[in-house]
């Protein structure tokens, strides 16, 4: 390993020779500012196999000022081209090598900033933004662990972090039906803050501190109560049990309803192991809301891939009513 300045000359030697990337990039003063040229070289080497390490790193402690005053540590930008005429910004790619052999394990990518100096200097921050858009085009997207990734970890290493996923005027939370989120897992308390811009989680599992979290696991519109039927409500995920605690049932538009229709839910036909058939006593007009549960004792899961039913068994006595069920439960 040797000192090497922008010019790929070696600084012990004085001999101009190819960039290795063992080598230290350097300027002639050993400062360790900048070497982008240099830098270049090394990682565009065609040959990386092996046990190489290559590292982009300043130096500790800063370089010095023009008037002598220790500065703050050298900053290093990595930043794609513009796009020309309509084309798209260039990307940045960092991606871990494969795991060799048969069981080799793929590498990490870790990305730190720098420690802050002397007593009270505050950390490097790390920003990591797309590219922005001009005119009709779209902004680029950030994307982490799309394939090939065991674990996301945000934070898990410190005890005081705060964790913002959009803002409060947009930027919605979304998962799939097989993704699970677990906040706080390792706290003694965990607070979730404001969850009005959190959706789309029909269907997955929430946990706090490692325990699944109650849910909206469906909101579903019934056309017509004034018939007899049965209406899907929800499926329960592939690899998951859905514990059911109950349902509220609101009327989103009415005429004429004088008796309420009588109900239940669940799985078998008769659609009432989970929620037994019950009278939906006084829910006629909007906005009346009426809560169906069971009085206690023995519940019946749902498993996986199960579909849950509404089941209307007595139609409401009226012109017309259209109910919303929303369920309520949690996922094991």
């Amino acid at each position: 390993m040797a000192n090497v300045n922008a010019l790929g000359i070696d600084l012990t030697t004085g001999q101009l020779r190819r960039l290795l990337a063992a080598d230290t990039l350097t300027d002639d003063q050993g400062s360790g500012a900048s070497m982008t040229p240099a830098l270049a070289a090394v990682l565009s080497q065609g040959n990386t196999t092996g046990a190489t390490t290559i590292e982009i790193s300043s130096a500790s402690g800063g370089i010095a000022s023009s008037n002598g005053t220790a500065a703050a540590g050298v900053e290093i930008d990595i930043t794609a081209g513009n796009g020309d005429a309509a084309n798209a910004g260039g990307a940045i790619d960092i991606n871990a090598g494969t795991g060799g052999g048969t069981d080799g394990a793929g590498g990490d990518v870790t990305i730190d900033a720098g420690a802050g100096g002397a007593t009270n200097g505050n950390g490097g921050d790390v920003n990591i933004n797309a590219g922005n858009a001009s005119g009709s085009g779209l902004d680029g997207d950030i994307n982490v662990g799309n394939s090939n990734t065991t674990a996301v970890n945000i934070a898990s290493g410190s005890s005081t972090a705060a964790i913002t996923i959009g803002n409060s005027s947009a930027g919605a939370v979304a998962m799939d039906s097989s993704t699970s989120m677990t906040l706080g897992a390792n706290a003694t308390s965990t607070a979730l803050g404001n969850t009005s811009n959190v959706t789309n989680v029909q269907g997955s599992r929430v946990q706090i501190n490692t325990l699944p979290l109650p849910s909206v696991l469906s909101s579903t519109a019934i056309a017509d109560s004034t018939a007899t039927g049965t209406t899907a409500i929800y499926t329960v995920p592939a690899g998951r049990t859905a514990i059911i605690m109950g349902a509220f049932v609101r009327v989103s538009a009415a005429s004429g309803i004088t008796t309420a229709a009588a109900a239940g839910i669940g799985v078998a036909a008769g659609e009432d192991d989970i929620i037994s058939s019950q009278a939906m006593t006084g829910l006629l007009d909007t906005p009346d809301v009426f809560h169906m549960a069971n009085a206690g004792g023995l519940l019946q899961a749902a498993a996986a891939s199960d579909v849950i039913d509404f089941g209307i068994d007595t139609a409401a006595s009226g012109t017309s009513q259209a109910l919303v069920v929303d369920l309520i439960g949690y996922l094991l």
